[in-house]
């Protein structure tokens, strides 16, 4: 009886996943952003290398082999860099103006409008002077100036005049050019939206779903419907030509409306993005029935009527997004919130965060979260270098429920304040999966499987066909 001879290659030097699917397997490789069919056979090899098992000497696997090395996935790596830069000098700044609002959102993460606080003047200078000044620094020619936060930007109408013209003047005076970002609610005058569109060129709108859903989970705070004042400054948005997008969360009594909201757009609107975000259960959301039997139940129901949407928006030129479900996205982070990159996000009190909706400095995530503040008495920012370290070291490789799961480069742990992360003194101390992790997973591989593609190498072998919706 013959024998095989055996082959003993070298390690994966890079992610490279099989998951089951069909009748089949998938092959997911997240750093190229690989996605192919393959049969049972090119799946055990798989494992085998993973196992640091030698695999026989045929002609077949050493094909097989010779397509992996196509990929690139026993390729040495670059070593990252050991150490964070020496100084923090960010060039774009996130400002939270204010906690006034126009609106009383049943789910609001932020409570806001319930009590007043709105940023001085002199905090909103300095983070611009900061800003502008190290983009002349790092020799680049433009900022950014972002609004998202503790409030509506917009509900301190001089304070967000003030903000939008100091920036310009700032940009003015060192040649620079300055880009303005917002999420916003939509509640405009209409002298503020002309206002707006001479300054935006993008703006993302919070909008829920047609009136029955909006003017429920969004009443303004006397308790008037909201719907009719931000579909008209949609309207006018699209009529000054500037581009927009809706970010739409989704409460357990919204899941049918989804394909409605998304019909309703397409014949009254001219958007191209909706953004469906599952509702998330902290501030005002913690106080509310929002009618959730059980969080398990809710995401369910939400990748279901996910996945409708998502075929809809396709039949209708929308594209359709949920945070969670980034199939082309291969990074170590979610956001700005960890990572080399923090977000330089101001409160209303002068307090510098990495992450929006994690500002108290006192809350376990806070602590890691939280590494600057404004100082008076210096009349400038100052910063914790060793959190700032701690961010900056921060990816999904350090998260323990994250190491075996296939989307872990896709969704990148996840959203930093929604994880299931124990910490203490900016420590993790324990990590699992959140209620959205299925949800994740489900939306990821359904995203992959749509958008499935196999390289050159790969299309030549027998046991590797693209992925598709057939």
């Amino acid at each position: 009886m013959a024998q095989h001879h055996l082959i003993h290659s070298q390690p994966f030097t890079t992610d490279v996943f099989t998951i089951p699917y069909k009748d089949g397997y998938i092959l997911h490789i997240p750093e190229p952003g690989l996605v192919a069919g393959v049969d049972a056979h090119f799946c055990g090899i798989i494992e085998d290398l993973k196992q640091n098992r030698p695999i026989e000497d045929t002609a077949n696997n050493r094909e097989l082999l010779t397509v992996l090395e196509t990929l690139q996935v026993f390729a040495p790596k670059p070593v990252p860099a050991a150490e964070p830069p020496a100084e923090y000098r960010p060039t774009d700044v996130t400002l939270s103006l204010t906690s006034r609002c126009h609106l009383r959102c049943v789910y609001c993460y932020a409570r806001a409008g319930d009590k007043i606080q709105d940023m001085p003047t002199e905090i909103i200078d300095a983070a611009l002077y900061f800003v502008a000044d190290n983009t002349v620094w790092h020799e680049r020619n433009s900022f950014i100036v972002g609004f998202h936060g503790e409030g509506e930007p917009t509900a301190n109408w001089p304070l967000f005049r003030h903000a939008i013209e100091q920036a310009k003047r700032l940009a003015r005076e060192r040649g620079l050019e300055v880009t303005f970002t917002m999420s916003s609610n939509g509640i405009w005058s209409p002298a503020q939206r002309e206002y707006l569109a001479d300054c935006f060129a993008n703006i993302s709108l919070s909008f829920d779903g047609p009136s029955e859903i909006q003017d429920a989970q969004r009443p303004m705070a006397s308790g008037a419907p909201s719907f009719p004042t931000v579909f008209e400054n949609l309207q006018f948005l699209e009529s000054k030509g500037v581009d927009y997008g809706i970010r739409a969360t989704v409460l357990p009594t919204g899941l049918d409306s989804m394909v409605p909201f998304l019909n309703l757009i397409s014949e009254e609107l001219e958007c191209n993005y909706v953004h469906f975000e599952p509702v998330f259960f902290t501030g005002r959301g913690i106080d509310h029935d929002l009618g959730v039997a059980s969080t398990d139940a809710f995401y369910q129901g939400f990748l279901d009527a996910y996945q409708k949407a998502v075929t809809r928006g396709g039949e209708l030129g929308i594209s359709v997004t949920y945070s969670g479900c980034r199939a082309t996205h291969f990074s170590t982070n979610f956001c700005g919130s960890t990572g080399p990159d923090p977000n330089f996000f101001v409160s209303t009190s002068g307090i510098v965060s990495s992450c929006f909706e994690i500002i108290d400095p006192t809350s376990a995530k806070g602590q890691f979260t939280v590494y600057g503040r404004y100082d008076p008495g210096a009349r400038r920012f100052v910063f914790d270098h060793e959190k700032l370290e701690q961010l900056w070291r921060f990816g999904v490789d350090s998260i323990a429920h994250c190491k075996d799961c296939f989307a872990r480069w896709n969704c990148s742990g996840d959203c930093f304040a929604r994880s299931d992360i124990s910490l203490e003194n900016g420590a993790i101390v324990a990590s699992q999966e959140s209620p959205r992790c299925q949800a994740n997973r489900e939306t990821t591989l359904q995203e992959l499987v749509r958008r499935g593609l196999v390289m050159d190498a790969l299309s030549r072998s027998d046991q590797v066909s693209a992925i598709t919706d057939e």
